[in-house]
Order: C-alpha cells, then structure tokens, then sequence
C-alpha cells in the first residue's frame, strides 16, 4: 500500500530532494540534476531512499569547520519501506559430491540455494543480491524477478551444469559468482536501499553427511523464524543425494 510522505520548510524556503540515494547538492553547491523539488507529498509504493536537503537564499547556513556560508541546509535521509519479501532459504547445497564432476569442472558448479516464498503475497526479488557468502543479484538480466506465495527458486553456481544433474529442481536462475565454504558460511541478502532480508549461517558439522556426499541441508520446518535457523536442529538432510 502506497504511503504519502510529507516534507516542510519555513516560508520562502525551497526543498529539493532525491530518491536514488544522492544528495541533492552537488559538492560545488549547485542543485543536483538527480534532485527534485518538493511542491506536494511523494508517493512511495516501494522501498525508498529519500534525500532531502532546504534552499534558501536570504537565510545563509555557516559551517562550523569553514568560514563560508551556504544557502543550503544539512542533508536528512530517511529509509522508507514497504513490507519486505517473506523469503526463507529453504535448502543449501554447500559442499556437494565431486564423483559425477568432468576434468574441468568443480565443486560450486553443482552448489546451489534455494529461496521460498513463505508469505501470502508476491515476493518482488528485482534489486534483492547476496553479499555475504556468494555474490549474485537480481536485475534486468535475471530470468526471474518475482516469486509467487509457497513458490520456490534455485540460485546455482553453474545453471546449465546444475539442470544436467538434478533435472528435477524445478525454477533455476544464475549463476551467482563465488562459491559456498564447505566449513561454514554466512548467507547474508539485502534489498537495493540495503535493509537486510535474509541472513543465515550454516555449518559443516550440523550434519555430516551433508559435508560431500552428494546431500544437502533444508529446513525442517519452513516457518521458522531467522533467529531460530542458528540451530542445528532446524535443519535435515535432502531427501535425495
């Protein structure tokens, strides 16, 4: 649901603001040609960086650390969200067997992650990325840019290598740059404003079978909360090796 954000200012004082994380002022003082000016209420219908600074030339702003003055006042940033995806990443293949690998091929070509969608809602995964563990995001070139509610979605190391051995893994984007640590590892996704969505760690000795014999971990029960995937005992071994 859309939101109506207001900004005011003493009379005789313009505003001018962005959205894509800049700041309105440019470093010699002149406007930004990213900045617009405030003259009614913006709307955000999605997650949003609002920068905003005043202008006002008949009231000049001196900085403590310099003599001279400015018509503009100090930058305000305000982060605004909408409600955030409900994803959970349902099953992880960090560390999986070599024995089917050719001669040049490795191991994270056959790593992958898999995302579900818990919510009753679509998940908007455009500008979702990983920046801890592995290294993917998703952007105009992505295959697949939302996921639908109880809908799941493999992130693999190598797509085309990934489809040949599990043929039945259902929707595959990738491929995510990097590779998954076969000790432990810190999954951690932000959206583009940077507000973390998902943040997990796993670790090799939760279940060992899952440590390079052709396994991988998934949660056991999909509802769970983020503070409560920490435990080992939220995880089985796939059903399949």
């Amino acid at each position: 649901e859309a939101s109506q954000i207001q900004i005011t200012a003493t009379d005789g004082a313009q505003i001018y603001y962005t959205t894509d994380g800049t700041d309105p002022r440019l470093f010699d003082g002149v406007i930004s040609p990213s900045a617009l000016r405030y003259r009614r209420p913006i709307t955000v219908s999605e997650t949003m960086t609002i920068i905003a600074r005043v202008r006002q030339e008949t009231k000049r702003q001196t900085s403590v650390s310099r003599t001279a003055s400015t018509p503009w006042s100090g930058p305000i940033k305000r982060v605004y969200t909408t409600e955030l995806p409900s994803l959970v990443i349902s099953e992880i293949m960090f560390h999986p067997s070599t024995q089917n690998l050719g001669p040049n091929e490795k191991e994270s070509d056959l790593e992958y992650i898999e995302l579900l969608n818990t919510g009753d809602a679509v998940a908007n995964l455009e500008g979702l990325r990983f920046v801890s563990g592995i290294d993917f995001v998703f952007d105009g070139n992505s295959s697949v840019l939302q996921l639908g509610p109880g809908e799941r979605l493999v992130i693999a190391g190598n797509l085309e290598r990934l489809k040949e051995e599990h043929p039945n893994l259902g929707a595959i984007v990738g491929n995510f740059q990097g590779s998954l640590s076969n000790n432990q590892n810190r999954l951690r996704m932000i959206n583009k404003v940077g507000l973390v969505i998902l943040d997990v760690t796993y670790r090799d000795d939760w279940l060992p079978l899952a440590d390079g014999t052709g396994f991988s971990i998934a949660l056991e029960d999909e509802i769970l909360s983020q503070n409560e995937l920490v435990d080992p005992n939220a995880w089985r071994l796939s059903s399949f090796s």
